[in-house]
């Protein structure tokens, strides 16, 4: 039986027949009769040498920093100073090293699985702390996740359902993405090199994870959809609320180097800044994108779900998506029934390895700089628990 990919539903823009000719994703996958799972080669299992060698770098952290957790100005002074040198990892921390070379060549799936450290004795910031310490051997500068004109300088974005009714009936102007709803999430890129997902606790139904290999989907593309390509590689008209440059021009489709001499094809493909939300609408002033550009975000989604694989998911995972190489979706999800300390959480982290980042085309420099130089490491903020952030908020 085929696993049920998650879709979305099209917002019109008035009458069109663009997609009356669109294979359905099934015709697409007719040749992929069931979803690949990723291969087990890129799940590290944690033994005890490396278990030990976590809880070391952990109580070194601590023993050094644990002063600035009182800090007044920024409580989260402590957890700014986590990096390979303040959480030492020791052969572990070799091992991940080695990795990260790993997930940014252009033959891997860009995808690792660290699996096997027990978090559930810690508290909620220890376990923050540990998952950054972790991810900062693969990618030692980590990104701020919201937008320019925000207050916080947020670096941990806690993914779980946040009751949207109940937020907004106390917080009209709280925004609640996408992500922080149980819906399904179609295929999409997040800004940033590589996403860092700690899966603290999995939903009782749904919430799987998928990725689909730009390379493959560009391929795919240049074959059998060449104007649909085309169009990708066309400017748009970006609305980016929250940030310094609130319209931008870029395509979807970007070429890049990879640091090895390989060229490398970047999707970054979302719908809120051509669609909006409803706290963040597209302005009046923007076009709205034509029924060409709709049909081609579109087959993104398609030729996505006929090349993807799907991420075997455990309780306490922490899971890095090379994100300049991978698109990702998620099944909707239900915790009906579930205790509440126990519901889906997963808190997100993005990184970036300065050693074997790839060198950015032009449309992606400006972003990349927000998010991860534009603020200081002393600057940036650790939300310990789930927060909405204000409206538009946020990057990508």
């Amino acid at each position: 039986m085929s696993t049920r990919i998650p879709t979305s539903r099209r917002r019109m823009q008035g009458k069109s027949n663009h997609l009356s000719n669109f294979n359905s994703p099934s015709q697409l996958a007719q040749k992929k009769q069931t979803t690949r799972i990723l291969d087990a080669k890129y799940i590290i299992q944690i033994g005890e040498d490396d278990m030990e060698d976590i809880k070391s770098g952990h109580e070194a952290w601590k023993a050094a920093h644990s002063h600035l957790e009182e800090n007044p100005k920024n409580p989260g002074l402590d957890l700014c100073q986590i990096n390979p040198t303040t959480f030492p990892l020791g052969l572990f921390g070799e091992h991940l090293r080695a990795q990260s070379k790993l997930l940014h060549e252009k033959h891997s799936s860009a995808i690792l699985i660290v699996r096997g450290f027990n978090f559930q004795p810690y508290s909620a910031r220890d376990k923050l702390a540990i998952h950054a310490g972790i991810s900062s051997w693969i990618g030692s500068e980590r990104a701020v996740q919201n937008g320019d004109l925000s207050k916080d300088k947020n670096v941990a974005a806690h993914v779980i359902d946040m009751n949207i009714e109940k937020i907004h009936a106390e917080e009209p102007e709280k925004f609640v993405a996408t992500a922080n709803m149980t819906v399904s999430m179609p295929f999409h890129s997040d800004s940033g090199d590589i996403i860092s997902l700690h899966y603290r606790h999995l939903a009782q139904t749904g919430g799987e994870l998928f990725t689909a290999s730009n390379e493959e989907i560009y391929q795919r593309m240049k074959k059998n959809f060449p104007n649909d390509l085309k169009v990708l590689e066309e400017e748009w008209e970006w609305h980016m609320p929250g940030n310094l440059d609130e319209v931008i021009k870029r395509p979807l489709i970007h070429s890049a180097n990879d640091g090895n001499g390989e060229v490398r094809h970047i999707i970054q493909s979302e719908r809120r800044p051509f669609f909006g939300h409803p706290q963040c609408r597209r302005p009046s002033h923007l076009k709205l994108i034509s029924h060409e550009q709709e049909a081609a975000l579109e087959r993104i989604k398609w030729v996505a779900q006929s090349v993807c694989i799907k991420i075997p998911i455990q309780d306490d995972d922490i899971i890095f998506i090379h994100n300049l190489s991978n698109l990702h979706a998620r099944s909707a999800f239900s915790d009906a029934g579930k205790n509440n300390n126990l519901q889906r959480h997963v808190v997100r982290m993005v990184v970036r390895d300065p050693d074997n980042s790839w060198s950015l085309p032009k449309g992606l420099v400006e972003q990349h700089w927000s998010m991860f130089e534009r603020v200081s490491a002393d600057e940036q903020t650790f939300s310990v628990h789930p927060v909405a952030m204000d409206a538009g908020m946020q990057h990508g």
